[in-house]
């Protein structure tokens, strides 16, 4: 008798769907002739679309959009020329956002990995090695 394994192995690892969404928030381009307030009003957007999306339970698209949302605050718009001309009052409440989107990303990855565990448990069970008698 002859023996065929075969393994399927469709679903990644939780740390790497995680990843996986990180790698969906490609660098934002600046454009130094667009003014730099729009991009402020652009984060907001951002903010808002998460809101939707974590109401929503849709939690991979909101952590797509609350970690774009920093990414862009934390490491691009310092590159803009105008960005030390942006109101200190905007800037203050895009600094408060920036805190509750942190909170909110770490608490959102959180529950993802939780549930990409489960996907991941229960995808390991249901397609262990299964042997073809041939």
């Amino acid at each position: 008798m002859n023996y065929n394994i075969i393994s399927t192995t469709d679903v990644e690892p939780p740390e790497k769907r995680i990843r996986t969404l990180l790698l969906l928030n490609p660098k934002i381009e600046l454009n130094i002739n667009m003014a730099v307030i729009k991009y402020y009003h652009f984060g907001r957007q951002l903010i808002n679309k998460a809101k939707v999306n974590a109401k929503e339970n849709n939690l991979e698209k909101a952590y797509v959009y609350y970690t774009r949302f920093m990414t862009l605050f934390l490491e691009t718009i310092k590159e803009h020329p105008d960005y030390k001309n942006v109101p200190i009052e905007e800037r203050n409440l895009n600094y408060r956002a920036l805190r509750k989107a942190f909170l909110k990303t770490e608490n959102i990855k959180t529950k993802l990995l939780e549930q990409f565990r489960t996907q991941y448990k229960l995808h390991q069970e249901q397609n262990k090695v299964i042997i073809i008698l041939i």
